[in-house]
């Protein structure tokens, strides 16, 4: 049986190593199986003719544009008689449509941009089905301005990095006040672009290669003060019971092991009264745009909200330390995260981005328990599916031996 979740690590890994647009789309192309773009551009110019009937076909100009793991993504820009700019969208079409339905990135993109004030781009419209031009689902949504910052931050001046890291940590303490009433992912129960939406969340959880719903319940924004614990447990021992009766199964005494470390985070007060927020699980450099002629709001977008679930509030708290630790693209220990910067200005981007990220932010960020307590909910949604994955796990149940063991005042309590 294939390992797709290994699968997608590869195409990831191939995806993110190349640096240059038109190699990029050319090995795409070849990686993904994918239309090329001289014809596919065709296709998406008849889906942007009945996105906007009147359209002249010739006045539509598309755009390859540089994807990611789990989208392809082509630019769209015209200009009518009534515009005075050129307007300019995006169309992206999932690249694994079974495994990531469109209704992963339809639902939060429309919650946020209807519940929120968050810099969400807003969708313009969207087919879930195969027929279409493109033969496939999309979603075209306006086009942010500007670029990812993970290109524009190190030629950024101090003043615009303080001015993106005060709106980054306003971001951030607007997810946490974004509240839900079970762990999951959010579920469009309506889908007319034209009247509020409504929502369920499906609490699920990722086996090797299928998606498994446990419950799916009306969302709410009231949840009970023991919802984080009882979710995880419930989690946890569906999957120790479903690996249990597998006597080829491997992850049985992982997930009773996961079990325990819940039981003992909750009885140390770790989960109690713990809501449960929206976060973006992949809210990394990459999907943040800056718009470098905005001086006062550079932030212009954040993107890729596929993988957005409603968690336990410590999970949209992970410090973005490349704001005050930029290390050009090497990798971060987030055990350094509060450690203080050697810069006085990066001492001071710390100190912005942390009174504007709130007092949500300052009790679940940096706490060695809520830094491994992420851990441990990655793996409640997501499991372990490789060799790599099982170090992470044994490297995380050995660190947390070592904090519980400490007096509450060693733990920082």
């Amino acid at each position: 049986m294939a390992d797709t979740n290994s699968d997608i690590a590869v195409v990831a890994a191939l995806n993110s190593s190349i640096s240059d647009d038109n190699t990029a789309s050319d090995t795409s192309t070849l990686v993904y199986s994918q239309e090329a773009f001289e014809t596919y551009q065709d296709r998406v110019k008849e889906i942007a003719q009945k996105t906007w009937p009147g359209l002249e076909k010739d006045h539509i100009s598309i755009e390859r544009m540089h994807g990611g793991s789990y989208n392809r993504i082509t630019g769209i820009s015209f200009q009518t008689s009534e515009s005075e700019k050129p307007q300019n969208y995006v169309l992206r079409d999932p690249r694994f449509p079974d495994l990531a339905p469109l209704t992963n990135q339809l639902a939060p993109l429309q919650f946020l941009y209807n519940y929120s004030k968050l810099p969400i781009p807003k969708m313009v419209s969207f087919n879930c089905s195969n027929d279409n031009a493109l033969a496939r689902p999309y979603i075209i949504q306006e086009r942010a301005p500007g670029n990812s910052i993970i290109h524009e931050y190190p030629e950024m001046s101090h003043q615009s990095r303080l001015t993106a890291a005060r709106q980054l940590g306003c971001f951030y303490n607007d997810l946490t006040l974004i509240t839900g009433n079970r762990i999951g992912k959010l579920v469009p129960f309506n889908t007319d672009l034209t009247v509020p939406w409504t929502f369920d969340v499906q609490t699920f959880i990722e086996r090797i290669n299928e998606s498994i719903t446990l419950e799916t319940g009306a969302y709410s924004s009231i949840s009970a003060p023991d919802a984080a614990y009882q979710g995880l447990l419930r989690i946890f021992k569906y999957r120790y019971d479903a690996d249990l009766a597998d006597p080829y199964d491997f992850r049985a005494p992982y997930d009773s092991s996961f079990i325990t470390m819940t039981k003992e985070l909750y009885a140390l007060g770790y989960l109690r009264n713990t809501p449960l927020t929206l976060c973006h699980l992949d809210l990394e450099v990459r999907n943040i745009l800056v718009d470098p002629s905005n001086d006062i709001e550079p932030v212009s977008a954040i993107l890729d909200w596929d993988s957005a679930v409603f968690a336990p509030v410590f999970m949209a708290c992970t410090p973005p330390m490349w704001l005050w630790a930029w290390k050009e693209g090497e990798d971060e220990d987030e055990r350094e995260a509060n450690e203080l910067p050697a810069s006085t200005e990066n001492q001071e981007l710390k100190q912005v981005f942390e009174i504007a990220a709130g007092r949500s932010y300052m009790r679940f960020a940096y706490d060695p328990a809520y830094r491994l307590a992420r851990r441990l909910v990655h793996f409640a949604l997501f499991g372990i599916h490789s060799a790599e994955q099982e170090e992470e796990a044994e490297e995380m149940l050995k660190e947390w031996s070592e904090v519980k063991s400490k007096s509450p005042e060693e733990r920082g309590e």
